[in-house]
């Protein structure tokens, strides 16, 4: 006598529709097909609230004091001899410094071709700390590594910040053109935009590559609605500044078709021109264990004018995470998925930044040193 209870049937966790028993997608809606048992740890994210920054209030400035400039006409044509004296010496040296870094080009030969992509790589001793300028800004002030951040060593495009040689030996800078047309899924809609490849990565057989992208956030959100919800949540969140504990979804740019299922380490960071969060997360298109294969670091932030929009993505792992392959995928691990996902998420906060690979420090002060300049 066979006392195999029969499968439940399956519906989709967003839409309702029914699902096989092996779909991995709705192929409704799109969504990833997440058990029934587990649907309520996968965190839709809440009705975006768009706040508007209060307006600043700018003092009226004083009209300066009259006073008289009576200068003896002597004076002036002394003045006057020395500034013709200076400019003439500023330009026979601008005339000498032209000649001699002025490249030589050969009859006929072609000139120089434009190179997308740029290949910086980073001396290993550390430069000594400068102070940050203060930029004023509509967002509340976020907590930093530190008062003061590195100088920074290297440069894409007018992006620029200091790489530490224990996360990566340098970068390679490219223009990713703009994906868009009747063919490309809707979260694969993206404007052109900098990404910033990292070389030497001191993790290796990772699933994602340490990368920094810059979207310009008018654009994106053209292409894409739901980007601008994201960009809203983002804002109200560094508005508000609630306790991380009680956020149940945070942003994440650019949209993957897999759902976000954990968050530790959950950290406000400011950057040179912006401000955002930090924190640790693993995407999944079904409910597999947290790993250090899959985890990774995630920076979401804005640039004060609101132009543009920082994500970056570093692979990151810690040795408390057990093997993935040591971890059952059974249906009672779906059944209490939820409670496995919080006992993790509290595993990983208790860990000291230093023990992790990398050092979740030498990221934050990364991204603190950052400066988007365009």
């Amino acid at each position: 006598m066979n006392n195999k209870t029969p499968a439940q049937p399956r519906h989709c966790a967003y839409c309702g529709s029914p699902l096989s028993q092996t779909a991995r997608f709705c192929e409704a809606c799109g969504q990833p097909a997440i058990p029934e048992s587990a649907s309520a740890a996968v965190r839709n994210p809440p009705p975006p609230v768009f706040l508007t920054p209060p307006p600043i209030s700018i003092p009226p400035v004083a009209p300066p004091t009259k006073r008289s400039l009576a200068i003896p006409g002597l004076l002036i044509l002394g003045i006057g001899a020395v500034c013709c004296l200076g400019i003439g010496a500023v330009a026979a040296a601008f005339l000498l410094f032209k000649t001699v870094l002025t490249p030589v080009q050969t009859e006929g030969e072609p000139p120089p071709a434009v190179v997308m992509k740029t290949i910086v790589e980073i001396a290993t001793e550390a430069p000594q700390a400068t102070s940050l300028p203060e930029v004023p800004t509509a967002l509340p002030p976020t907590s930093t590594p530190e008062d003061v951040a590195p100088s920074t060593n290297v440069e894409f495009e007018g992006i620029r910040f200091y790489l530490d040689p224990r996360i990566a030996s340098g970068i390679t800078g490219e223009m990713v053109p703009s994906s868009t047309g009747p063919d490309v899924p809707d979260f694969g809609l993206e404007p052109e935009h900098i990404q910033i490849n990292f070389n030497g990565y001191t993790l290796t057989d990772t699933f994602h590559e340490a990368k920094i992208m810059i979207y310009p956030v008018d654009e994106y959100a053209r292409l894409n609605p739901d980007v601008g919800k994201i960009v809203g949540e983002l804002r109200q969140v560094m508005t508000m500044q609630p306790d991380p504990a009680s956020i149940d979804h945070l942003p994440f740019l650019p949209i993957w078709p897999a759902a976000q299922y954990m968050q530790a380490q959950i950290r406000y960071l400011s950057f040179h021109n912006g401000t955002g969060m930090r924190y640790l997360t693993q995407f999944g298109q079904d409910l597999y264990p947290v790993n250090n294969e899959s985890m990774f670091y995630t920076y979401q932030g804005l640039t004060q004018d609101g132009q543009y929009y920082l994500a970056a993505v570093f692979p990151a792992s810690h040795p408390a995470l057990p093997p993935a392959d040591s971890i059952e995928l059974n249906q009672a691990f779906s059944d209490n998925f939820e409670k496995y996902i919080l006992d993790t998420e509290s595993l990983l906060n208790t860990q000291e930044p230093d023990s992790y690979t990398p050092d979740l420090s030498l990221l934050d002060e990364l991204i603190h040193s950052l400066e988007i300049d365009r």
